[in-house]
């Protein structure tokens, strides 16, 4: 990826100082004061670390070649959670929500280190994957755990009443919606570049075969000026020789 990820305990420890940030934002002493929807991406964010922290990268990644698995995830979460807070702004910016800004700094977006749609897919997939972990008792089941899970106790997130899934019910739309756009836009921008790359082979080989038919012409043309320059110089050495020839008498 083009964006600078954050290591996974830097995440950690960025992530319990914006807590600490909110807490004194709505000057409150307890995470319970806070706003009900803060409390509980809180809480669904620190029980989503707590799990990251007890597994291992093969745990998370079957093929245990992505070291920054843990890091991908988290940031994919965050990410996941600006994005939706973000959908709850209609008029105001969603700059105006402090817990947006939070979790803007601990993604570290700016300026200099921007997400691009590769990243973006990478980082929500990587989020999207292990939520459906935590939710789905196997990949092939339909069923989803509403009981015994690390959200179960989090309200709108894990209980058996479906009616009262509605936090899960928004993230997961909303992960798979920011999947499925990203998939477009990295399609349409491998079209648009394959199209680019297509059209510069087609007029690097046209510039070649004009060139090579070029050279075949030159060759010809100097071949052709060389031989009348050498027919000039054979008749203009055979009138000289004619003028100082001596004709004898007879």
């Amino acid at each position: 990826m083009g964006f600078t990820l954050k290591s996974f305990d830097v995440l950690k420890d960025e992530f319990e100082r914006g807590v600490k940030e909110l807490m004194e934002y709505h000057k409150v002493k307890e995470e319970e004061n806070l706003p009900t929807e803060r409390q509980r991406e809180i809480q669904f964010l620190r029980a989503s670390i707590n799990k990251l922290n007890s597994s291992s990268v093969t745990d998370l990644d079957k093929s245990g070649k992505d070291p920054h698995i843990k890091a991908k995830t988290l940031t994919g979460l965050a990410y996941l959670f600006r994005e939706m807070i973000s959908d709850t702004y209609y008029i105001r910016s969603p700059d105006n929500s402090k817990f947006q800004r939070i979790l803007t700094g601990i993604i570290g977006t700016n300026e200099e280190n921007v997400l691009e749609e590769e990243d973006v897919f990478s980082l929500t997939s990587a989020a999207m994957k292990f939520v459906s972990d935590q939710i789905f008792t196997n990949v092939h089941s339909k069923k989803v755990m509403l009981e015994n899970t690390i959200y179960s106790d989090i309200n709108g997130y894990g209980v058996s009443t479906p009616k009262k899934l509605d936090n899960l019910n928004v993230l997961w739309k909303k992960g798979n919606a920011i999947l499925s756009a990203e998939r477009n836009l990295i399609f349409d921008n491998s079209v648009d570049i394959l199209i680019k790359e297509v059209k510069q082979r087609k007029e690097e080989e046209e510039n070649q075969k004009k060139k090579e038919e070029a050279a075949k012409t030159g060759g010809h043309g100097s071949s052709f000026w060389n031989f009348g320059r050498r027919s000039d110089h054979t008749s203009k050495g055979t009138t000289e020789n004619d003028e100082n020839k001596v004709t004898p008498t007879h």
